[in-house]
Parts: C-alpha cells; sequence; structure tokens
C-alpha cells in the first residue's frame, strides 16, 4: 500500500488481505512466541537497567 497514493478502497482490501491468509495470522503468532520468549519480565528489565544507570552515574555509552 503506497501511503502517498492511499485511496479508501485500496487500505480495504489491504485489511482483508491480511485478515482473510491464514499465512499472516501464523507469521504473527511465530513472532508473538520469539518476542515473548524473554529470560526476564519487562518489569524486570526495566529495573535492572534503571538501577545500571544509577550504578555507574549514568550511561553515556549506551
Amino acid at each position: 500500500v503506497e501511503i502517498l497514493n492511499l485511496k479508501e478502497k485500496d487500505l480495504s482490501d489491504a485489511i482483508k488481505i491480511v485478515l482473510d491468509n491464514p499465512k499472516y495470522r501464523v507469521n504473527m503468532r511465530t513472532l508473538s512466541k520469539i518476542f515473548r520468549d524473554q529470560p526476564q519480565s519487562g518489569i524486570d528489565t526495566a529495573v535492572f537497567w534503571s538501577e545500571y544507570v544509577m550504578r555507574h552515574k549514568g550511561a553515556p555509552q549506551l
């Protein structure tokens, strides 16, 4: 879908393709599993990096 020449019908057709084609659902489930396969929760990661910055009095290297 070209954003600069976007027409209502083009957008509607693209959405229908994504919703009707099972390959998109399968791909999103696969990506979701990969994304969620983390060694710690999001809050634990946020706490770690907050503490990291405090321990090192800032983190300009990041």
